[in-house]
């Protein structure tokens, strides 16, 4: 139907008003006859033709895309690795950038969400994140969605709030390495590992949680896997959750 045939004037020839029942029965026309239009439309097209049908398509990762984008999610699915951490790291600067600029105060600001589910890994690019969420504005939460291994352990209990699905696993260690260089250097290496990388990580796991320090130092020498309901219990998260929706 025509823009124009839509039209409903409701004067008649000599500039008058059409009485009330005229001009509710021309409504009522134009309504039908756009109904039967969008009828016969949808009868064209079936559920098939949003596969087979190119102006019909939609960019599946596209659309995810602009999901994540204005829920602020940071996708967290992969070994921690420099590269990995410093794009959360840009990610996180861009959306606090939009609140700071907008002037939201900051009790209002919608949380950025790092998922995780990852083996863990470098643990110098896990605290560039670390300390980039501790240092956002706007609040970082975690949401733990499988594993959260080793580095991404250290990611998942540093956020604002931190959640996990019921089936989520935690794993704190004191790491591993595997060191390739002369004697001289590997021993100077173990020694800025313990007095420094395991200090830190000590200090930063007793403020983050409810993990004693005898639990600790009993425990971290060897792999200490937990469950959500431990991680619970021992305050590497504040809630459980039954999925992203929180």
């Amino acid at each position: 139907m025509k823009t124009e045939d839509m039209a409903i004037n409701i004067f008649d020839e000599n500039g008058g008003l059409k009485d009330k029942e005229t001009v509710l029965k021309e409504t009522a026309k134009v309504y039908d006859d756009l109904a039967e239009e969008q009828k016969s439309i949808e009868s064209e097209f079936s559920s098939s033709d949003l596969f087979t049908t190119p102006e019909l398509q939609v960019d599946i990762s596209k659309t995810f895309e602009t999901h994540d984008f204005y829920c602020r999610n940071i996708y967290i699915t992969d070994e921690i690795t420099d590269e990995l951490c410093l794009v959360a790291c840009k990610t996180i600067d861009f959306y606090e950038d939009i609140d700071n600029k907008d002037g939201v105060p900051v009790e209002e600001r919608k949380p950025i969400n790092i998922i995780i589910n990852s083996p863990g890994g470098g643990i110098t690019a896990a605290y560039m994140l670390i300390d980039k969420m501790k240092n956002s504005l706007t609040p970082v939460n975690t949401i733990t969605i499988g594993e959260a291994e080793s580095a991404a352990c250290l990611i998942a209990i540093s956020g604002t709030k931190r959640f996990a699905n019921k089936h989520s696993a935690f794993l704190i260690h004191q790491g591993q390495a595997s060191i390739n260089n002369e004697a001289g250097k590997v021993v100077d290496w173990l020694k800025y590992y313990d007095s420094i990388i395991l200090k830190q990580m000590k200090e930063h796991i007793l403020e983050d949680t409810k993990i004693s320090k005898t639990d600790y130092d009993n425990k971290v020498r060897e792999d200490w896997y937990l469950t959500a309901n431990e991680a619970l219990k021992y305050g590497l998260i504040d809630e459980i959750i039954g999925g992203l929706k929180i």
